[in-house]
């Protein structure tokens, strides 16, 4: 690698780390909405199995990103 090169990867360290974090965040959030989500689903539907696990088949087909 050139010393050029190896500059830039330096200096997109901290940023590709920073976008990995916000990454990690936003994924666990999707994945907190889609259980809360399919609970709700699970006690609207009168505490029925089939319900939550249609609900989050159905939530996780639709995601944030």
């Amino acid at each position: 690698m050139s010393r050029e090169q190896s500059t830039v990867a330096q200096e997109l360290e901290p940023v590709v780390l920073e976008l990995g974090k916000a990454l990690f965040i936003c994924q666990c959030f999707e994945g907190t909405l889609v259980l809360l989500l399919s609970t709700i689903s699970y006690e609207d539907a009168d505490m029925d199995e089939d319900a939550f696990t249609a609900a989050v088949d159905l939530f996780s087909q639709k995601t944030l990103g």
